[in-house]
């Protein structure tokens, strides 16, 4: 879970209110704002969500999965989900450079990646 900068709360779920054999689990990602207003994004690809990041004007969101690799962006003003090319390893934590440009992550295997919009970097370490 984690804010928007206008008091919105984001819930990420892998499981979802109502489940049957005919509706398997998949991701799930909730706005909840401070009026009580509940916003469902699109389906998000696989079966689970894991971290959530929030660009600077709150219009953005990154979801991972835990176990896919997968990295999805969810554009609330359009309602729209973008799947960002999966970096190698899996992407763990992550977070928007104060700016909204750039996306990190930290990546148990590569360190510090970032996405710029095109592609997956890994970043200069000292």
């Amino acid at each position: 879970m984690t804010y928007t900068p206008d008091g919105t709360l984001l819930i990420g779920t892998g499981v979802p209110l109502e489940h049957t054999s005919s509706d398997p689990a998949h991701a799930m990602l909730y706005a909840l704002s401070p009026e009580g207003e509940l916003q469902e994004a699109p389906p998000l690809p696989g079966d689970d969500a894991g971290h959530l990041a929030v660009s600077p004007d709150g219009r953005r969101i990154a979801v991972t999965s835990w176990t896919g690799g997968q990295v999805t962006l969810w554009d609330r003003s359009a309602d729209q989900l973008e799947e960002l090319s999966r970096p190698e390893g899996s992407p763990g934590a992550i977070e928007f450079s104060p700016d909204g440009s750039t996306l990190f992550s930290a990546s148990p295997t590569l360190g510090v990646i970032a996405w710029d919009g095109t592609d997956w970097t890994p970043c200069a370490l000292p």
